[in-house]
């Protein structure tokens, strides 16, 4: 279970470069969740004070934001009435990254009908210092078959959360 007390001084890095960005969970809640599903595996290696030191060090290098304004031939950045291909997105990143590792997409759909960017996952050693490929999860749904065709919407949520209903819905952090 993640401790507040324990890690109060990490607290206002990982609120600024690793909040929950979901209504459904405070970032305590995410933060627990994230050592649980992701962090304990390494736990022989990275106890969680040092996972949790890891994950704030490996988030301000990791700046998927400017790698996708960057992308080329077009910058992947949040526009109201610009949709993007799941391949450039993906593209943009393993541009960074190194094109033969494996990053997944994650989207929702919501009642607009259209698809919207949810999740990117990059995953690293059990170290947190190297990009290793991600493993296939049966967990990444939401994006259409066709990575080629799926066009995806990207809005930013820069201190906010969305709403789990609706992504126009959104919803200030504390």
């Amino acid at each position: 279970m993640f401790d507040v007390v324990q890690y109060k001084k990490l607290r206002p890095d990982l609120g600024n470069y690793w909040p929950s960005l979901t209504t459904r969970w405070t970032n305590e809640k995410f933060w627990d969740h994230e050592w649980m599903d992701h962090g304990s595996c390494s736990s022989n290696v990275l106890p969680p004070l040092q996972y949790f030191t890891a994950a704030i060090t490996q988030s301000k290098k990791t700046n998927i934001k400017q790698w996708l304004r960057v992308a080329k031939p077009k910058a992947i950045q949040p526009l109201d009435s610009v949709l993007f291909r799941q391949s450039d997105i993906e593209n943009a990143i393993k541009a960074v990254i190194g094109n033969n590792l494996n990053i997944y997409v994650s989207c929702r759909q919501y009642s607009d009908g259209r698809y919207y960017l949810y999740e990117i996952y990059i995953c690293l050693d059990k170290t947190a210092t190297n990009y290793v490929t991600c493993p296939a999860s049966s967990r990444l749904t939401g994006c259409p078959p066709n990575k080629d065709d799926a066009l995806i919407k990207y809005i930013t949520i820069s201190g906010t959360s969305v709403n789990e209903e609706s992504p126009n819905k959104l919803t200030q952090s504390p």
